[in-house]
């Protein structure tokens, strides 16, 4: 994750914090992103002496190694609009680049908003359904409105999103799933890890392609295959920019009766769910490297594009 924060907002934030009594949900945090999270480089507008006047900057250095000093929000973002696909912005005052960056994928927070703007983010991205409870029946696809905002990036692991058979129509839940819930102006690459067979992959490729012609979205899709050791691809998830969506059934929600099963989200505000974001990812990197390189006798299908496998490590390394 790349966090990009001003000098004055953590001058103010920590002056606050360590002031509070009676600290805020959000303050804690926050403050627990700046001084817990593993796996950040950070950008400051500061020289390097600046770390021995600010407790949190400290405690950050000792977890994490990149820091980059006396860095230029302004000339940065003016020039390079498309952020990493996890970009968090800290600054004083609201900036004249934040809605173009916003558009991007990233968040941005002002001094004056963040605890509210946070709160509300988390609000969107975390929740529970019951998928035994009526009321939940059909499916709402709105619950995933938190894709149009804040998202440029989404990847699903579900072996049968795809299979397109009686009760899992990719017409009545992953097309769906997108099209209610993508935002037309933003640009996304998407990722489906499911199970694909030759003689039918391709036109479900085409279909799901032309369900999403208006919307701006480069689909890839890689095969689940069982031959890789120590590498299991079980679990139903939907991640996004910021988000983890557990569905124990999959994705395939659409149903008229009620089933034993739910969907979870979370956000990577709180740490064990920024851990296991990452951990994921790192076993979908390692999984798309084995792919690639199989050369199984059977011959199975890979991917839908040659493309594919730069495009996925372009995340892991952006």
């Amino acid at each position: 994750m790349d966090l990009f924060v001003e000098k004055e907002f953590i001058e103010e934030f920590e002056l606050d914090y360590d002031c509070s009594e009676h600290k805020t949900e959000i303050q804690r945090i926050l403050h627990s992103v700046f001084t817990e999270f593993p796996g950040i480089r950070l950008f400051l507008n500061a020289p390097v002496s600046f770390i021995n006047d600010s407790r949190i900057l400290s405690v950050f250095s000792d977890i994490n190694l990149s820091i980059t000093f006396e860095f230029d929000f302004e000339s940065h973002f003016n020039s390079h609009p498309v952020p990493s696909f996890q970009t968090l912005v800290f600054t004083k005052d609201e900036k004249s680049w934040f809605p173009e960056l916003r558009k991007q994928g990233a968040l941005c927070f002002s001094y004056k908003d963040y605890e509210r703007e946070i709160e509300k983010f988390i609000d969107v991205t975390t929740f529970k359904v019951d998928l035994a409870d009526e009321e939940n029946i059909p499916i709402n696809w709105n619950i995933f409105q938190f894709l149009k905002q804040n998202s440029s990036l989404i990847i699903i692991s579900d072996s049968y999103i795809l299979c397109d058979r009686d009760g899992q129509k990719i017409k009545n839940n992953l097309v769906p799933l997108l099209t209610k819930n993508l935002n037309k102006k933003t640009p996304y690459t998407i990722f489906v890890f499911t199970e694909a067979r030759k003689e039918d992959i391709e036109s479900k490729v085409g279909f799901l392609n032309s369900a999403l012609n208006g919307y701006q979205v480069s689909l890839f899709v890689f095969n689940i295959l069982p031959q890789f050791e120590n590498i299991d691809l079980h679990d139903r998830i939907l991640y996004s920019n910021y988000t983890i969506t557990d569905a124990g059934k999959g994705f395939n929600l659409y149903s008229k009766k009620p089933k034993n099963s739910q969907i979870v989200s979370a956000s990577i505000f709180e740490k064990y769910t920024y851990k296991r974001f990452n951990n994921h990812l790192k076993e979908l990197g390692k999984y798309i490297d084995k792919l690639e390189k199989s050369d199984h006798e059977a011959k199975p299908y890979k991917t839908n594009s040659v493309k594919s496998f730069d495009a996925f490590r372009k995340i892991l390394f952006s």
